[in-house]
């Protein structure tokens, strides 16, 4: 007999990302073990980004419910212009006026659904997959009432996330007494971050670890089979590519395009490379550090499309920056893409931090601080002329066969 899981994700193909991605294929391969599922998912039809080549990787078995669109409400408007072209400041007006986040209002309608269908069917297990983080709220409460276990699966820090914005200290320990009132109530956690795993077991009293499951972000082999036709750029030239968001704090490219402008005065030919959204106006940037015609926007595209313009890259580029609180608890799921491109990662992010700790442990690239950007010259300079060798070991755990195998086994075990 099949067995048979709820799912509740508030994003979910045709909207793209790395969150998205993560459950897509985890539903992929959980398939193979016997599972049916049942997906409740907001209805994102005019959000952005989109990625509609996802919708064609969920399973045809998969039944997906959509909740309808109401993402008018999602965001607090505002009219002045310096609010309107500064991400940090739109979000920063945003979390003053919603704690815990701008997407709790959804819990409300997804009960609606979630409720309606415990109703018509039975199954083995609910799982909510956060952020947004408010969905914790709704998986403490129906962990209250289901004849069958919740799970909650955390893909990033609560508030120990070094992106999330805290307008007062209050906003921050309201948000915290939110966090650890939910997480007390939910029997069992998957983590993408061991970090995560570890805060909770120092401030929520009687944690049980053994109910918890470390699961990382991966890759999926199969979306690398057409990459080996996918050529490089001509010669003559060093290619950095950076996939991903690009905020106002945290992963700004300035100490980067320092070094390559400090490089270029030396004589080295360095292009970067952005694949994907920015605050910033990049060609911008790059002008005061007078290297406009040394970085190229992509913009956003396809998941397997951003994967063809990586495989082009002599290096990949990841950016935390660690004067930031809390930088050091992230990793992001472009990084395991990364490791499987095998292509040397040029990190300028918190030397002691878990995404560190993982390059270092697979000898996949170079960490440096981004404070001296004398050092990040040097490093990249040592990348680009092949002074280290990397062998990226043990990068096949992050497989997400291996993964779904892994989250199988957690499931059974509690079910």
């Amino acid at each position: 007999m099949a067995k048979r899981g709820l799912v509740i994700s508030y994003y979910f193909p045709p909207t793209g990302g790395g969150g998205v991605q993560r459950w897509v294929k985890l539903l992929k391969y959980l398939s193979g073990y016997g599972w049916e599922f049942c997906v409740i998912a907001n209805d994102h039809t005019i959000s952005s980004p989109r990625d509609e080549s996802l919708l064609k990787e969920v399973p045809e078995n998969i039944k997906v419910i959509r909740t309808g669109n109401s993402s008018t409400a999602e965001s607090i408007q505002t009219k002045a212009p310096f609010f309107r072209q500064s991400g940090y400041w739109q979000r920063w007006i945003s979390a003053f006026f919603r704690i815990t986040d701008s997407r709790k209002y959804w819990n409300k309608i997804a009960r609606k659904y979630l409720i309606e269908e415990l109703k018509r069917n039975k199954y083995n297990a609910i799982i909510f997959t956060s952020p947004p983080y408010s969905l914790a709220l709704l998986a403490a409460e129906i962990n209250q009432q289901a004849n069958c276990p919740v799970f909650l699966d955390l893909r990033d820090p609560w508030t120990i996330n070094p992106y999330k914005i805290y307008p007062t200290k209050f906003h921050r320990l309201l948000d915290e007494y939110i966090e650890i009132k939910s997480i007390s109530k939910i029997n069992y956690l998957i983590s993408a971050y061991k970090s995560t795993i570890d805060d909770y077991g120092k401030r929520i009293k009687n944690f049980d670890s053994k109910k918890v499951l470390i699961l990382p972000n991966g890759y999926d082999e199969a979306d690398f089979i057409t990459l080996n036709n996918i050529n490089s750029f001509e010669g003559g030239k060093f290619n950095l590519g950076f996939s991903g968001s690009i905020y106002s704090h945290l992963n700004t490219p300035h100490p980067v395009f320092k070094a390559i402008s400090k490089l270029k005065s030396e004589g080295m030919d360095i292009h970067f490379h952005h694949i994907g959204t920015s605050v910033y106006d990049l060609s911008k940037l790059a002008k005061k550090y007078k290297i406009e015609d040394k970085v190229h926007c992509w913009g956003y595209n396809s998941h397997q499309k951003s994967l063809e313009i990586l495989q082009m890259m002599d290096a990949l580029c990841m950016i935390l920056d660690d004067r930031w609180p809390h930088s050091e608890n992230t990793i992001g799921a472009k990084f395991y893409e990364y490791l499987r491109l095998k292509k040397p990662i040029f990190a300028v992010i918190p030397e002691n931090g878990e995404a560190a700790n993982l390059i270092k442990k697979t000898n996949s690239g170079l960490v440096v601080s981004g404070r001296n950007i004398e050092n990040i010259a040097q490093k990249l300079k040592s990348i680009i002329r092949n002074e280290t060798s990397f062998t990226w070991c043990g990068i096949e755990e992050f497989s997400r066969e291996k993964q779904a195998q892994a989250l199988n086994t957690f499931l059974e075990m509690n079910i």
